[in-house]
């Protein structure tokens, strides 16, 4: 099993697209078509409103300080490797875990095809191809 995970920064121009359900149920199956893997059925993308109570980002202060908090979009794909998730925060930070029961092979092109198709900075990276319930601690 192997997991790749990605967090970065989506350009100001694409944040709005990245966001849009609409745009996360065309891009999901499509980039899971590009890195070499398989759909199993259609992605689910639910947007939904920052919880009450919650803290806003900080760049929210900063670039909009008197504005309402924006929608956070979430989008899951099934893979007959397992699954691809994404989620979309309000200052245009973007996450996306993938998760496969087999190693993913030359990760770091699947990295670099995901990072380009949404026009994203990359914050952070992480791959373990050790990944799994077989090497996982009991808590």
């Amino acid at each position: 099993m192997a997991i790749l995970m990605l967090q970065g920064i989506v350009s100001k121009k694409m944040h709005s697209t990245v966001c849009d359900p609409g745009f996360l149920k065309e891009w999901l199956p499509q980039i899971v078509t590009d890195i070499g893997m398989q759909s199993v059925g259609k992605p689910i993308v639910e947007q939904y409103k920052h919880w009450e109570g919650s803290t806003p980002s900080a760049v929210q202060f900063i670039e909009a300080p008197h504005t309402s908090i924006p929608s956070h979009t979430t989008g899951v794909q099934i893979l007959t490797e397992s699954s691809i998730t994404v989620h979309c925060y309000p200052d245009a930070f973007f996450q996306i875990l993938l998760d496969s029961c087999r190693p993913i092979e030359r990760w770091h092109l699947v990295r670099n095809k995901i990072m380009a198709s949404l026009n994203m900075t990359l914050d952070y990276c992480y791959y373990d191809d050790r990944w799994g319930w077989k090497g996982a601690s009991k808590c």
